[in-house]
Order: C-alpha cells, then structure tokens, then sequence
C-alpha cells in the first residue's frame, strides 16, 4: 500500500545505491498515485490535518512534496485528496503558531489551510520559496502574506484572467496547430432545441456546476467520493476536454512542457518512416462517418498529433488503435490537449497497452460518444 511506509523526508538519491532504488520507487508510486508528471519526485512527507469547507471539518492525512507539487491524501475514511501545482499557489499566509497550521492562497479565489503540521515553519518556509508568484500591485515576488492580503491577490487574479493564465503556464500555440475541439466546430448544439439526449448531457452538467461551486474548479479541486460518483454517472459532452485532462494528469504535463507540441510537429512534419506510412493509411479509417474526419481540418490535427506522437516515442511509434483514440481525444479537446492525453494514455495510464510486438488483436474500449 502507498501510504504504509510514507514517513519522514526524502532525498533524491543516486540509483546505484538500495536507499536510491527505494527512493526512487516510492517516487514511481507516489507519481502513479497522483498521475503527476515523471519529471517529479518525492522530496517529503508530513502528517497533518486538511480543513475541508464544505464539510466544515478537519481530515487527517500527508502532505506529499515534489519538486512542483503538494499534493495531499486522507486517510481517515472520507476519501478526500487534493493536488495543488505550486505554481497555482499566489501567497502563504503566516503561519499560525497555536495550531501549526499553514494556509495557502490558491487561484480560483480559494485558500487550502494544513495544520498540526510537526515542522510546520519549515514547511511553510520551503513552499514560500518554491512559489514562482507573478508580480502584482500587492506584491513583487513570493513571500508571507497577511490574511488581507491573501485575500486581495485572489480578488486581484479574478479580476486579471490574462495573468492567471500566464501563471498556469498557457500560452500562444503554433499558428498550425488547431486551438478548437473539434466537436465545437463540426457538431455545435443548438440550445433552443434541445433533445432528450441533449437535456440529459445538460443535466449531467448541471450537476458537475454544483460540484466545482462546492468543491472547486481545476487542478487543485478537492477530489472526493462524490467526484468519482459523478465520473462515474459519465463525463458531459461539454465537459469531457477539460476533465480528462485534469484526471489523467495530462494538464500537468501540458503545463511543465510549453511550446512542446508545436516543437515536435514542426521537427516531424516531412519526415518519411515505417510509422508516418502507416499514419497515412489509416487517417481516413478514423472515424469516416462523423463529419469531423471527412474534412481536412480533422484529417491534419489527426496527422499532427499521430506524428508528432511517433517522433516522440519511436519506441511505440504507431500502433493500429491509436488512430481512433486519436480521433475521440481531438473531438473533445483542443489539439495539443490531445496529445498530452495520448501520452497519458501511452506511457502512464495504460503503458503496456500499445506495443508494437504484439501479435493479434485486441479490443479497444472508448467512452461512449452517445451516453
């Protein structure tokens, strides 16, 4: 179990040694735990307790610590864990020395408050460091902030969208790269005429609205029985881009790794393999009846993503399959959004899945387009 040997601080050892190989598999785990980036390792761990708002209580748990990630899970039955990336964290208050408890100002106008912290000065000290806050009229670079403060900078970042997106590190795509789903663009609903099945996905909408207003929007949501409750009822139409990113972790690897995508397209783009050969003849088998995938618009971010992917990855390059999970990812999700949910599908949720050595066939489940 993850949790039974989660104790004390951890260094990032050489991998010669045995404290280095153990070292580094609680790192495997902590990061498959969390779906967080392989980049990331685990540096340390504490025990405290998580005040949870709209329950109104405290949940105990730890605190895991990464290089660019707090990340925390309970342990006390209610199933609540939150990731909170540091570079969404825009202040620490002062810590409270009667409780040992450090509060957090977190974008989207929210705080995250730990306390019984042991080392909790220490602690605070070490995310206060580690926050590459924006300059704003409040402050010029991360520190302790008071509660009003605190405060102000979240109202400050409600009222700057352009600077929270800076921070959560978005920015301009290649100009060819396609920035729509492409669902938006070759099957728009209607809202006045609305089907059951229309009112169905709206209702299923209705309900995740109610959920982020109580439980938080984004990365740093607090994931709960309820979350997976909904997940499992299935994921709105309108909804399916944004949240498997934020469940696959995929958002995460999007953010550590700007300009990536367009990188990768413009290096292997024009290049002639075993795999952009096999590419080529399955792009029109993708999904040939939805109106998407008989234009050129859908054909060319298909090629993209499914190139781009081989060039990344020889190791896999291109397997039969990939086309078509290719061609659901790009109907909900922007198109560099869809390549980072193939590497999250490819090389954390299912890596063994897609092989090029395996002989026969194998039957590929995809969330239902019509649920």
């Amino acid at each position: 179990m993850f949790w039974s040997y989660l104790t004390g601080h951890y260094e990032v050892m050489s991998p010669l040694s045995l404290r280095g190989v153990e070292t580094r598999a609680r790192s495997e785990q902590f990061r498959a735990f969390f779906r967080l980036p392989r980049e990331e390792n685990l540096l340390e761990v504490h025990e405290s307790f998580l005040w949870v708002p709209f329950s109104h209580f405290n949940t105990l748990g730890k605190i895991c610590v990464s290089e660019n990630y707090l990340c925390f899970a309970s342990q006390d039955g209610s199933q609540c864990y939150v990731i909170i990336p540091i570079r969404e964290v825009i202040g620490v208050e002062k810590p409270d020395n009667a409780n040992k408890a450090v509060t957090m100002c977190v974008r989207g106008k929210r705080a995250v408050r730990f306390s019984e912290v042991r080392d909790f000065e220490r602690f605070a000290s070490r995310i206060r460091s580690r926050c590459g806050v924006l300059a704003s009229p409040q402050h010029g670079a991360a520190g302790e902030v008071s509660t009003d403060v605190c405060r102000s900078l979240m109202e400050h970042f409600e009222e700057n969208p352009e600077e929270e997106a800076l921070m959560v590190g978005q920015k301009g795509s290649s100009k060819t790269v396609s920035t729509e789903a492409l669902m938006t663009v070759f099957h728009p609903q209607d809202a006045e005429n609305l089907d059951p099945k229309m009112l169905k996905e709206k209702m299923k909408e209705q309900s995740w609205n109610i959920h982020f207003a109580e439980y938080g929007r984004g990365m740093s949501m607090f994931r709960t029985k309820k979350t997976r409750d909904l997940i499992v009822r299935g994921v709105p139409e309108g909804l399916r881009g944004e949240l498997w990113l934020l469940f696959s972790g995929a958002v995460n690897d999007m953010a550590t790794h700007l300009g990536y995508y367009s990188e990768l397209v413009e290096q292997s783009m024009g290049t002639c393999t075993l795999a952009t050969d096999e590419i080529e003849r399955d792009l029109h088998r993708s999904l040939p009846e939805h109106p998407a995938f008989q234009s050129d618009t859908g054909i060319s971010a298909l090629r993209r993503v499914l190139t781009a992917y081989a060039y990344r990855n020889p190791k896999i390059g291109y397997c039969q399959a990939m086309n078509i999970l290719t061609s659901v990812l790009l109907l909900y999700a922007k198109e560099e959004e869809a390549f980072w949910l193939l590497v999250a599908v490819c090389e954390r949720m299912l890596p063994d899945y897609f092989n090029r050595r395996i002989i026969g066939k194998r039957t590929v489940l995809f969330p239902s387009c019509s649920d």
